[in-house]
């Protein structure tokens, strides 16, 4: 895990983006018959130090079966 921001963008440059990144699994696993998953949500935004009107963002989640990963306890 890394949290970091920059204390001051005075320094930077007009061409300069600042990306920010989160990641997180707050809400509880979903238990099948056969397997669990853990939900989870990933969040990018990206934001023009010069022009902060200039952003974007983009979102995805979904839900990770930890089992099926190599060298889990559950994977071949």
């Amino acid at each position: 895990m890394l949290d970091w921001v920059p204390a001051q963008l005075d320094g930077a440059t007009p061409d300069q983006w600042l990306l920010q990144a989160s990641l997180s699994a707050d809400s509880p696993p979903l238990a099948l018959s056969d397997r669990t998953l853990q939900p989870y949500r990933l969040r990018f935004d990206l934001t023009h130090v010069a022009t902060p009107s200039e952003h974007w963002q983009w979102q995805a989640s979904g839900a990770l079966d930890l089992d099926a990963l190599p060298g889990s306890r559950g994977a071949p």
